[in-house]
């Protein structure tokens, strides 16, 4: 895999602070080039009961200047981690793929957080 950089936090304070009340208009994004970023929700994220809103995350990101990919993790992220995460470190070289960039940010929710961790090196799926 090459080289993941990870951003991980808590995806309520994501939200807070990218999806917040509107403050006044920005400028235009920098033309420097960001790194692309990948949004590891976590466990049964994306499902009508769950109330965490990934897709305005990813929305504010792209709104940024950011290249934003999705990582749901398998089966909803239900059933033993080293399974559910084991389909990431392939994902971000994907990513890294597609947009030629040598470098993402990770950020994770619950258990993707872990996931995201994993990615970066900060910790083993092994370990258990």
């Amino acid at each position: 895999m090459r080289a993941a950089r990870s951003l991980v936090v808590a995806g309520a304070l994501v939200a807070a602070v990218l999806v917040g009340p509107a403050g006044p208009a920005r400028s235009a994004p920098a033309q420097t080039p960001r790194d692309p970023v990948v949004i590891v929700p976590g466990t049964l994220a994306g499902e009508p009961t769950v109330e965490i809103d990934i897709q305005s995350l990813a929305s504010a990101l792209r709104s940024e200047g950011y290249a934003v990919f999705i990582y749901w993790l398998p089966g909803g992220g239900i059933g033993d981690m080293r399974e559910t995460a084991a389909g990431l470190p392939g994902f971000v070289d994907q990513v890294l793929g597609w947009t030629g960039a040598s470098e993402v940010d990770v950020v994770g929710h619950s258990q993707g957080e872990i996931a995201a961790a994993c990615v970066a090196g900060g910790l083993s799926l092994e370990d258990g």
